[in-house]
């Protein structure tokens, strides 16, 4: 059995390094992240309850969504961490208010870039039914 030259072993190692930066590159995009998203509340004392789902750019279903329940109004700031990949997502938040004796809900989507930083949705009182 032949020995392979030292020049030709340090090629074989470096080629085989390469091919696993280039392949952990492509997987990086898909890493979650820590993704702190703040929900911004405008009139939040009539709000009962708020729900929203964040889907991916070009997928299909949700990555996930939170349900909130309030007995007497909403804080006005509603902070979550999500665990989430870098990237754009559709964030589908639908609310119910009290306005006067009657219950109305709205929905609004929000096309918001995840970047590993605070990033703000607003909810606010003009969104329509």
């Amino acid at each position: 059995m032949s020995r392979l030259p030292p020049w030709r072993r340090y090629l074989a190692l470096g080629l085989a390094a390469v091919a696993v930066l280039v392949l952990a590159m492509g997987l990086v995009p898909n890493w979650p992240q820590n993704q702190h998203v703040v929900f911004q509340v405008q009139a939040p004392e009539n709000v009962e309850s708020i729900v929203a789902t964040w889907t991916r750019e070009g997928d299909d279903s949700p990555r996930g969504g939170t349900k909130s329940s309030f007995a007497s109004g909403a804080p006005s700031r509603i902070d979550r961490e999500l665990s989430l990949p870098n990237g754009t997502y559709i964030f589908a938040v639908g609310v119910k208010r009290r306005v006067g004796r009657e219950l109305v809900e709205t929905s609004r989507e929000h096309r918001v870039r995840l970047e590993g930083r605070e990033v703000t949705v607003f909810i606010t009182a003009a969104s329509r039914p």
